[in-house]
């Protein structure tokens, strides 16, 4: 029989939701799993802790001013890719999908490319903090919590890392003491990068 979890309880998701896997808690299929009354109610009484409702804010909050952050970052190397000479030598085609290979491809268009010297510190102060939160908001969107309430202060959080084609577990953490100077930077980090778009389109055109 199910039972409402106690704080420091591992989730165990054949106690909240009986019958339903752990892979499926998560993306198209959690919420028709979810419209049976029963389980919403489960659901609800187990999720009302103050504490994860402040989680759950806090990675809205960085998913949100990531993905501004983001579209930005495309704005700035489409305008390059499109209007500056040299840059389709870099890349075949517009990176348009991972961060990672946006980042690439600015640090190379900045470095090789002798009509942006003029942004290459620019660009390597914003692309240092990027790479470097990219890594947090990766563990903070795609992890699973290991249980409903904090510990110390801090969520307990498992996610997988591919390795040469082998899923490795690593376990982290997401310490509510860390969120307002996360947020701060987040929000500094869209501003510089908008800014940096905003001056390639003047000057390279979109």
């Amino acid at each position: 029989m199910a039972r409402n979890p106690r704080p420091g309880d591992f989730l165990k998701f054949h106690d909240l939701l009986p019958g339903y896997p752990t892979t499926g808690w998560t993306g198209k299929l959690a919420l028709p799993k979810l419209l049976n009354r029963r389980r919403t109610q489960l659901f609800l009484r187990a999720t009302g802790h103050t504490d994860f409702t402040a989680l759950c804010s806090a990675i809205g909050f960085v998913g949100v001013n990531w993905a501004l952050m983001e579209q930005s970052l495309d704005h700035s190397v489409h305008s390059i890719w499109n209007n500056v000479p040299g840059a389709k030598g870099i890349s075949n085609e517009v990176p348009r999908t991972s961060y990672s290979r946006k980042s690439e491809y600015l640090t190379k268009a900045v470095t090789r490319i002798p009509l942006l010297h003029s942004y290459r510190d620019e660009v390597t102060r914003i692309l240092s903090i990027s790479d470097r939160l990219a890594e947090k908001r990766n563990d903070i969107t795609h992890s699973v919590i290991e249980s409903l309430h904090p510990v110390k202060g801090e969520y307990l959080m498992t996610t997988f890392d591919v390795k040469k084609n082998v899923r490795q577990i690593r376990h982290t953490t997401f310490k509510a003491r860390e969120f307002p100077k996360l947020s701060l930077e987040l929000v500094r980090l869209g501003r510089d990068v908008g800014a940096l778009a905003r001056k390639l389109i003047t000057q390279f055109g979109y």
